[in-house]
């Protein structure tokens, strides 16, 4: 067990998984390095872990949705895996939402059983604030 400090805790509670770098099993061949092993910190936090949430909403419908342009691609796993990545980033990130265009999904039918956490509320609700927009036609150039 460690104790670190953190630029998460308003973020973090008891329980919650964060990713990050281990400092304390790396590998440092630098003489330098191990004079300060008492000043740098075991284990240098990124961010919060939402993998539980991501769990329990995988494959259900979002009730946004992005607009793009169609286009080739050589490696079409790839690029919908780097776009469902992207998706789940957006979730997470209300500074990276913001500055994007959320559509609101037609298809989108919300479960009325499964009940959400806390957490799971606190994200709707943050989604909810941002302005979905509502296409009142379909563009030719666009894809869903």
């Amino acid at each position: 067990m460690f104790s670190i400090r953190t630029h998460l805790g308003h973020l973090l509670k008891a329980g919650d998984l964060a990713l990050g770098y281990d400092l304390y099993g790396a590998n440092c061949n630098d003489i330098e390095l191990d004079k300060y092993r008492g000043h740098i910190p075991e284990v240098i936090l990124i961010k919060k872990s939402y993998e539980e949430i991501r769990q329990k909403t995988r494959g259900k419908p979002r009730s946004w949705k992005l607009k793009s342009l169609p286009m080739e691609v050589d490696d079409k796993v790839r690029v919908e895996l780097d776009h469902e990545q992207f998706l789940n980033d957006l979730e997470e990130n209300s500074d990276l939402r913001s500055n994007i265009p959320l559509h609101k999904n037609k298809e989108y039918q919300p479960s009325e059983v499964v009940s959400l956490t806390d957490d799971e509320k606190l994200l709707m609700e943050k989604l909810m604030a941002f302005n979905l927009y509502e296409d009142e036609y379909e563009e030719d150039h666009m894809e869903e």
